[in-house]
């Protein structure tokens, strides 16, 4: 099994650069909250850090364009995070839930507890 995060903020140095700069100067309009839950300006928490090398599984990064250009199929709003198994996709983590939660500690009881239970 492994855990997909799809950040909502499209690839290319230009839009990581207009990113850093939009989380710092107007942190409650940035549209990313997959985003400010588990990086600072520009790198991610230590906590964040800690957790993913803890879990027993793989995790892949994506920027929402690559992302919907590889899944086509998929109709999520972003964030989202997904857990893929045998079965292929499955949304774990969709972007109200992702917009609910306060910091990343929330973050990560919340992505234990949805693998028990799809695990399940």
């Amino acid at each position: 099994m492994k855990l997909i995060f799809v950040y909502n903020a499209k690839s290319g140095l230009s839009n990581h650069m207009m990113d850093a700069l939009h989380k710092t100067f107007s942190p409650s309009t940035y549209d990313c909250d997959l985003c400010s839950l588990t990086y600072g300006h520009v790198a991610p928490r230590k906590e964040w850090k800690s957790f993913l090398k803890e879990i027993d599984m793989t995790s892949q990064f994506h920027y929402k364009d690559r992302f919907k250009a590889a899944h086509p199929e998929l109709k999520d709003a972003f964030p989202a995070i997904y857990l893929e198994s045998q079965n292929g996709l499955q949304l774990l983590v969709n972007r109200d839930q992702l917009n609910g939660l306060k910091n990343g500690s929330e973050l990560i009881s919340h992505i234990k507890n949805s693998i028990s239970i799809s695990s399940k």
